[in-house]
């Protein structure tokens, strides 16, 4: 079996599920249901796609080792499935801590946790994009 096809359809599969959640999934919520309604479904969501991404990092990274092809590819896969690990682990202790500022109303606070989470997550989404082409 040709791992490394199959981590460039993880990577693939993490792409689609961040994009989805922030373009598709995220945006309806806001628009249709009102605030307490869709603080209960972005609450439940987001942790679940924090974890998801988690899962799909590890079987990356045990197929990172699985496919070592050349030292590039190796580290730049090495990379990505650890960023795709790491941040959203990150986020995911994060959630308790945004929802608290958000319960309480530090705006500033809240502020603070929800970019951080974005920007993780948007650097997981730029690895993914990139590494498959290097």
């Amino acid at each position: 079996m040709d791992f490394l096809v199959v981590s460039y359809l993880l990577s693939g599969f993490v792409i689609g599920l961040i994009c989805f959640q922030s373009f598709i999934v995220a945006p309806t919520v806001f628009t249709l249901l009102s605030k307490d309604n869709s603080k209960v479904i972005i609450r439940a969501i987001f942790p679940k796609l924090f974890k998801t991404l988690i899962i799909i990092g590890i079987i990356m990274l045990i197929l990172c080792y699985l496919s070592q092809k050349n030292i590039l590819l190796f580290s730049t896969q090495l990379i990505s499935s650890s960023a795709t690990i790491l941040l959203p682990t990150i986020c995911l202790i994060m959630v308790k801590f945004t929802n608290n500022a958000a319960d309480k109303e530090n705006v500033k606070l809240f502020k603070l946790y929800h970019t951080l989470s974005v920007i993780f997550i948007l650097i997981v989404l730029i690895l993914n994009i990139i590494w498959p082409f290097l």
